[in-house]
């Protein structure tokens, strides 16, 4: 699932990344030579193309700076779309546009349907990267319990190999110790008496 969703938002990305081009595009149709309000369209239009470039990027890197980059898009495309739906012809004194009339409105509404766009996009893109973000430190902490009772388990395997590999060395140089010692001072006989092929006779010791 985690996977889905990071190529649905990835695509979505590229959505808002292509939708902030048009809208640059559009105010640089208006006039050539923007003005203040123009560059501050600009602005919101390069931020939204920040948080669509980060949010190509691995999560883990640079969660915090999409996030932020997220909420002044957001920002921006809300009061940039409520200037062009509301106070159309107040923004349109401010753009100074030297086309026509009818050309320059159309232009400032297909960047106000832009933004708009960009910014229900990027509502969705908010939601759905919280959820990425929480599904993979959970599958981060579930991958690291895994990894954990395995190797658990491999250390237990190996200790055991290691017992068992000792006892059957003792076992080794018990018997080892046994028949050098058998061969040193001889053999016990049944009724008791020590035999050794190479000791002397007590009689002899006492001459």
């Amino acid at each position: 699932m985690a996977v889905c969703l990071r190529k649905f938002l990835r695509f979505l990305n590229y959505f808002v990344m292509i939708g902030a081009i048009v809208s640059v595009a559009a105010i640089v149709a208006i006039r050539l030579n923007p003005t203040w309000a123009g560059w501050g369209f600009i602005l919101v239009a390069a931020l939204t193309f920040l948080s669509g470039l980060l949010g190509c990027f691995p999560f883990d890197s640079c969660f915090s700076y999409h996030f932020l980059a997220l909420g002044l898009s957001m920002g921006g495309l809300g009061s940039g779309s409520l200037a062009l739906f509301i106070k159309q012809e107040l923004v349109e004194q401010h753009l100074k546009s030297k086309r026509s009339v009818d050309n320059t409105r159309i232009l400032m509404r297909v960047d106000a349907i832009l933004f708009m766009i960009m910014l229900c996009v990027q509502m969705m893109v908010l939601v759905l990267a919280f959820i990425v973000h929480h599904c993979s430190y959970e599958n981060f902490y579930e991958d690291l319990e895994s990894k954990n009772a395995h190797r658990a388990q491999e250390l237990a395997k190996v200790q055991e190999e290691s017992e068992a590999r000792s006892a059957k060395a003792n076992d080794s140089h018990a018997a080892e110790l046994n028949r050098k010692m058998r061969e040193k001072y001889g053999k016990w006989t049944q009724d008791g008496d020590f035999s050794d092929r190479n000791a002397t006779p007590p009689e002899a010791d006492k001459v």
